[in-house]
């Protein structure tokens, strides 16, 4: 990707860098999330906190390249749903970035299960 990333995390579950940039409306990145997902403005740091210490992650049932990571009560507001962030490789460079987030009461069907959370 061309522009600066917002932040770049080291992911809880694979230890690989991931990261965030501004992108469009049209494209992915925060001012997608933030057109396409309204809840999510203004929260940059619930994305950070779901990609540092996710609940659970999963791969994409359709896309096992995309990588889902689910943070429950994540999202100031929403305490009692799941934060999802869809991360991904940019091609052609293979760095992971997210694609988009926002809000949700489950985690998708049909993917791998990738990682859940110890419990203490």
């Amino acid at each position: 990707m061309s522009d600066k990333p917002i932040f770049t995390v080291t992911s809880g579950f694979s230890k690989e860098p991931i990261s965030l940039y501004e992108g469009t409306a049209e494209t992915y990145g925060w001012a997608h999330i933030c057109d396409g997902h309204g809840e999510m403005t203004n929260h940059q740091e619930s994305v950070k906190t779901t990609l540092e210490d996710p609940t659970c992650v999963c791969s994409d049932a359709t896309r096992p390249e995309r990588h889902q990571y689910y943070g429950l009560g994540n999202h100031p507001r929403q305490t009692d749903n799941y934060v999802k962030v869809v991360v991904a490789p940019f091609m052609p460079t293979g760095e992971i970035s997210v694609i988009t987030a926002h809000t949700t009461d489950s985690i998708s069907k049909g993917g791998t299960v990738l990682y859940v959370k110890p419990k203490l």
